[in-house]
């Protein structure tokens, strides 16, 4: 496998690490230990993880604690914005306006405003994908964090900030 074809094969993967690692609201929920065996048994050993090594043999080192994003995965609970007419737009190009004002503003179409309203509705249980997207994303040099407030996605502001809002919704 050449190393571009590589890369392209290791991203899907690594998006649903950062995920799942984005997604993880409730960290207090760590599981439990395994219960004490009765007497004259071996008690079970739990699964340990491998110790981390200075640089993955992938040579890719994300690491959502220090690539991601410092506040925590959110549903619509918040009040942050989502998907708007712009982001339609952006993904579809013109056909998902169903006119355009004056202003260049795009007034969508009645199948895509249902769409993005199903899209928004379905992000009330967080935005895990999106999390996980922007931040690599970002830590990969595709897009540029400075474009939302800071230097790195850690270094990012969640609240007042609906460009950053509107792009991990995207």
């Amino acid at each position: 496998m050449r190393p571009a074809s590589l890369s392209r094969s290791l991203v899907p993967a690594l998006l649903v690490l950062a995920a799942a690692a984005a997604c993880d609201k409730d960290k207090d929920n760590a599981p439990e230990p395994p219960a004490a065996a009765p007497s004259g048994e071996s008690a079970p050993v739990a699964p340990t993880a491998a110790a981390p090594s200075a640089k993955p043999a992938s040579g890719f080192s994300f690491s959502p604690k220090t690539n991601g994003f410092k506040f925590e995965n959110y549903g619509n609970d918040k009040g942050y914005e989502n998907l708007t007419p712009a982001e339609l737009r952006r993904m579809f190009g013109d056909k998902v306006c169903g006119d355009l004002e004056a202003d260049g503003s795009c007034v969508l179409a009645p199948p895509a405003a249902a769409w993005m309203q199903e899209q928004n509705n379905g992000m009330s249980g967080g935005h895990c994908e999106g999390f996980a997207a922007l931040s690599l994303l970002m830590d990969l040099g595709k897009v540029k964090p400075k474009d939302f407030g800071a230097d790195t996605a850690f270094g990012l502001e969640i609240d007042h900030n609906a460009k950053l809002q509107h792009e991990i919704a995207y």
